[in-house]
């Protein structure tokens, strides 16, 4: 019957990680899971958090690091050209 228990509270434990928008990589790591797939039961991304994710990177643009300062474009006949935001 204790084995029933703590698997409940094990299972209610990374429900509520996955529900508070861990992702399944930190997830798997903490509940020891060998497969990915093990923790993608547990998290369910919503609209929300999908928002929120979106947000957290292009706050203030988004780029740190300044690796999108020049987007390759092809033109009309098919030449890449690169296009310098300044």
């Amino acid at each position: 019957m204790r084995e029933a228990i703590l698997y409940a509270l094990r299972h209610t434990c990374l429900s509520k990680w996955g529900a508070s928008g861990m992702d399944a990589w930190t997830l798997a790591r903490l509940a020891g899971h060998s497969n990915i797939k093990q923790s993608m039961t547990y998290v369910h991304p919503t609209d929300q958090s999908l928002h929120a994710a979106i947000d957290r990177v292009s706050v203030l643009g988004g780029d740190k690091i300044g690796d999108n300062a020049e987007m390759p474009v092809c033109d009309v006949e098919g030449k890449l050209l690169v296009v310098t935001t300044s």
